[in-house]
């Protein structure tokens, strides 16, 4: 039943960040999903498989896959770079687009090695910028404040019709 409800939210988008995996065989989920393809996904190493605050994966729709390519891999911050082609947006130069977890402070993760990751997503961030304009920054980053909903849309924008026909 969890699984049917998540290949049922998947299905209704183009691009999808899946945080906290916990598994290396995306393939288990991807054979429910034909009109989907594995764009990238983080290593989990042997002996935290399963394990939670583990794994980031990005898939696309097969409407936009051919538009996306994984250009990097940051294993520390869990982080996959995805270059968007510019006329998935139509927009004049590529989306560069960084999906990661950030594991939160516990016992064995403390306030400095949490603000480490924030620095090298930072940096990250900082080149990315000397490439294109277009950035999106998007995951879990564990960072509980505020008081406002976490979702932006409660209903997730398309992209447009003309732009998924090129």
């Amino acid at each position: 039943m969890k699984h049917e409800e998540l290949v049922l939210q998947i299905s209704k988008h183009h691009i999808i960040i899946l945080t906290e995996t916990r598994t290396n065989e995306t393939q288990r989920l991807l054979q429910y999903l034909p009109e989907h393809t594995l764009i990238g996904q983080t290593h989990i190493p042997t002996g935290y498989q399963g394990l939670k605050g583990y794994g980031v994966a990005v898939l696309a729709s097969n409407q936009v896959a051919e538009f996306c390519s994984l250009q990097k891999t940051i294993q520390n911050i869990q982080g996959l770079w995805i270059r968007c082609d510019k006329r998935l947006f139509d927009l004049e130069e590529d989306v560069l687009m960084c999906a990661t977890y950030l594991n939160p402070q516990s016992s064995t993760r403390p306030a400095q090695g949490i603000d480490n990751l924030f620095y090298t997503l930072g940096e990250e961030i900082l080149l990315a910028k000397t490439v294109t304009p277009h950035v999106i920054i998007c995951g879990d980053f564990n960072a509980h404040i505020g008081c406002l909903n976490e979702l932006l849309f409660p209903t997730p924008p398309r992209l447009p019709q003309d732009a998924l026909s090129r």
